[in-house]
């Protein structure tokens, strides 16, 4: 009797086994495959190379000089083109970036007058970015600029160095494009000119406001 039973018992579990595995092989192969993980989408990183453009205006420059003109440089267009890298750690952003640019407006005052060919910038930035896609900055650096300084009929022009600082924001439209506003204070050391009755000094400061498009690599 006990043979039979142990018989009975060995049939119905090998029956019960042979029977879930028909089961499993019936069913999607979406269930038996283990639930996928997701994918966490990557968020925006300000790192690399770009390159772009700015435009805006100048205001507030003035040309100091030694012979007493009052010689304060109207508001003008300012534009060119922007090459940078940038390098993200956590929130942080270091970057460093030149610049070259037109320069409108001149100042007259009597016989003399005084102008500000091109202006290049070379700085360093530090940047916070409070959002994944919105950067916001400070930076300052060193400037270049040409200056033309003329008085009763003669003239001269000289580069001179100087300084720049500044702050601006900027925002990631996509992965590539990068939209955004900065404010910049120049100042050009003081520089001498050979104006044909002798030499006279000028060394000039302005204020800039630029908006840029940059594409990033």
């Amino acid at each position: 009797m006990k043979r039979v039973l142990r018989s009975t018992l060995l049939a119905a579990s090998t029956f019960a086994i042979a029977a879930n595995a028909a089961n499993a092989a019936d069913l999607p192969n979406d269930v038996l495959d283990p639930v996928p993980t997701p994918v966490q989408a990557q968020g925006f990183d300000w790192s690399g190379f770009y390159i772009g453009g700015n435009a805006g205006v100048d205001f507030n420059g003035s040309f100091d000089n030694n012979f007493g003109a009052n010689l304060d440089k109207d508001t003008g267009f300012v534009g060119g083109g922007v090459l940078g890298y940038n390098y993200q750690f956590d929130k942080l952003v270091f970057g460093v970036e030149g610049d070259i640019n037109y320069v409108g407006g001149d100042a007259t005052s009597g016989t003399a007058n005084a102008e500000l060919d091109f202006l290049s910038t070379f700085t360093a930035r530090l940047g916070y970015t409070p959002t994944e896609r919105l950067l916001t900055y400070v930076e300052g650096g060193v400037a270049v600029g040409r200056l033309d300084l003329g008085l009763a009929g003669a003239s001269d022009r000289n580069l001179a160095a100087g300084y720049v600082v500044g702050a601006g924001a900027e925002y990631a439209l996509n992965n590539n494009w990068i939209t955004g506003v900065e404010y910049n204070y120049v100042d050009l050391q003081n520089r001498s000119y050979d104006l044909g009755a002798g030499s006279t000094s000028s060394e000039f400061d302005t204020h800039q406001v630029k908006f840029n498009l940059k594409y990033k690599f």
